[in-house]
């Protein structure tokens, strides 16, 4: 059994595999919003591989980051310096990553991906930076509350 995420309407996301043609996640809703701008929704990604990993997901379906107007631009990387300083201050990581990778999900969206020296606590659970490639998938009770604890930290003001 996996751990799925579960959305507002009772539809069950394994992850990007599990869509038909022409379905599109990160348009509809979702449990796993953390916050939103006036065009980007900030959702925490269902493979922890890297404790606190997010997405920043444009409001509007675009699948070429290339269109993206300005204002979209100008408001992702607020909401980047805003992410990242957050998770800065929940979890300390070493570094972090940055991309877009549309290679699964054909939607224009933004990675935060922190990076891990050693490792870190959470509720009891260890995560360690794990290889390229490798998932993590997070027991429900554990993935529902990193959920909240930063949906209060991204809740403090910019």
């Amino acid at each position: 059994m996996t751990n799925a995420s579960v959305d507002r309407a009772g539809r069950v996301y394994e992850g990007p595999r599990d869509l038909g043609p022409g379905e599109c996640w990160m348009c509809g809703p979702t449990d796993d919003e953390l916050c939103r701008s006036e065009r980007w929704r900030v959702v925490l990604n269902w493979n922890q591989d890297r404790l606190g990993k997010v997405m920043i997901a444009l409001l509007r379906h675009e699948e070429r980051v290339s269109d993206l107007s300005d204002a979209e631009v100008l408001d992702l990387w607020a909401v980047v310096r805003h992410v990242s300083d957050r998770l800065r201050e929940l979890f300390e990581p070493d570094q972090l990553n940055y991309s877009f990778l549309m290679n699964l999900d054909p939607h224009a969206h933004f990675h935060v991906i922190p990076r891990y020296r050693s490792p870190r606590e959470f509720l009891g659970t260890t995560f360690v930076d794990l290889e390229d490639g490798d998932e993590r998938r997070l027991a429900p009770e554990v993935h529902r509350r990193l959920a909240e604890a930063l949906r209060a930290a991204f809740e403090r003001p910019r």
